[in-house]
């Protein structure tokens, strides 16, 4: 098989643009580097995971004595841990397929700060003992999903014009090239309207 070589220099192009926006994110979470606060740890983390292809989520915790103040705050890979293997009454396969499975994943990112202090990055393991998603799927993942204050604008106004959501979504879908594009599932929206009618009954 011939391969042309333009498409083989993009290709090498790509790659190295990955790599390189992977060791840079790899570079900001490393040991001992500053973070200015829990919020601002969890989205770098979350933009990792979905740049290298894993979804993250809030892990361990811990507080200063008899306060609710932190000083230790984990983020981990979503396939940290042991999936509950509810099975089908039929056969032995799984009720449901999920892209993130637990398979005791190690991953993960933690921060610490003394009293008064700076949060530092202490612990930040990298490897992980599953295969990443690939970039195609990647806006399925779970922690590279949200609905923006605009679309949520949209969402609702479109909604309480008495326009069906799902005309409203496959609108959004069109508008945004795809739902790879979109930014959120239209679980994300039906979850987010859901949120709103309770916020106003």
């Amino acid at each position: 098989m011939v391969h042309d070589r333009g498409e083989c220099d993009a290709s090498n192009v790509d790659k190295k643009k990955y790599i390189s926006m992977i060791e840079e994110f790899e570079k900001r979470l490393a040991v001992d580097q500053t973070i200015k606060n829990i919020d601002d740890a969890y989205l770098l983390y979350c933009e990792y995971a979905h740049s290298k292809g894993f979804s993250a989520r809030r892990g361990k915790e811990a507080y200063f004595s008899g306060s609710k103040d932190l000083y230790m705050k984990e983020f981990e890979c979503s396939s940290q841990g042991v999936k509950d293997g509810k099975q089908s009454a039929n056969n032995n396969r799984a009720l449901y397929q999920k892209l993130e499975t637990r398979t005791k994943c190690k991953a993960r990112l933690r921060i610490r700060r003394k009293k008064n202090e700076i949060w530092r990055v202490t612990i930040f393991e990298v490897e992980h003992n599953h295969k990443m998603v690939d970039e195609s799927q990647r806006y399925l993942l779970r922690s590279a999903r949200k609905v923006s204050y605009a679309q949520g604008e949209t969402l609702r106004a479109m909604s309480e014009a008495g326009i069906k959501p799902s005309s409203v979504l496959s609108y959004m879908e069109k508008e945004s090239h795809g739902l790879e594009n979109l930014g959120f599932i239209r679980k994300d929206a039906y979850n987010y309207l859901n949120c709103v009618t309770k916020g106003h009954s």
